[in-house]
């Protein structure tokens, strides 16, 4: 008999309904009612200050007040986080850009390298002919000439081995 009590229908008209509009006019009421004019104007402002990020705290006030609906922290959710989602393929993005950068740099300092350990052997195989052709001109007699081969090509070889180009930026 008890049971029968609960799940009869109650007729009693100052009984509250669970949430529930009995009529299609209550539900237009109670969706006009979810979200009140003032707070429309502080959900504008905040969209226009902040973006999502400050809707989201506008709307954590709501929920310790009236409460958002869970549609609207369901929407709001996607939102902050496709803002995030967007933000780490543009990080990711960065990051690519950077590792190709410094494949770059590092390909031209190698290319640079090799252009320069070239140049320098040219210059010290330049100077050792110099040395060689230096000593023959001061065997031979002609020491003022040689001497001056002999100094400048130890100079190149000097500079050489000491990492420093001696024509050109090193």
């Amino acid at each position: 008999m008890a049971d029968d009590q609960a799940s009869a229908p109650s007729d009693d008209p100052n009984k509250v309904s669970e949430g529930k509009p009995e009529s299609r006019d209550d539900a237009k009421k109670t969706e006009a009612e979810v979200i009140p004019p003032e707070a429309e104007e502080v959900i504008r402002k905040a969209m226009e200050a902040g973006g999502p990020k400050a809707l989201l705290s506008v709307f954590g006030e709501f929920s310790r007040t009236t409460g958002p609906d869970p549609q609207t922290i369901k929407v709001l959710a996607e939102v902050e986080k496709h803002a995030e989602d967007s933000r780490l393929k543009g990080y990711q993005a960065t990051l690519a850009n950077r590792d190709k950068q410094a494949e770059r740099d590092h390909a031209f300092r190698i290319k640079s390298l090799n252009h320069a350990s070239v140049k320098s052997g040219i210059i010290l195989g330049v100077a050792v002919i110099g040395v060689v052709t230096g000593l023959y001109l001061w065997i031979s007699g002609s020491q003022q000439i040689g001497g001056y081969m002999l100094f400048a090509s130890f100079m190149a070889i000097w500079q050489v081995l000491g990492d420093k180009q001696p024509f050109g930026s090193g």
